[in-house]
């Protein structure tokens, strides 16, 4: 897998934005969302995925007792 980069410069602007409305943290989601928005939407996707076959697991589990 290819490692995911940004340009310095919008790691710059971003950081800058964050000064100027007087944050004091970022949060991780804000990060990854506007540095590499692909990879938080295909995070968030799979945690969903996820979250629902564990669901269905655990109904099917219910199920067969």
């Amino acid at each position: 897998m290819d490692e995911l980069t940004v340009s310095v410069d919008k790691l710059e602007k971003i950081l800058q934005k964050s000064k100027e409305v007087g944050a004091e943290e970022v949060s991780f989601s804000f990060i990854i969302g506007s540095l590499f928005p692909e990879a938080y939407y295909n995070i968030k996707d799979l945690l969903i995925t996820e979250r629902i076959a564990g669901y269905n697991e655990a109904k099917k589990e219910f199920e067969n007792k």
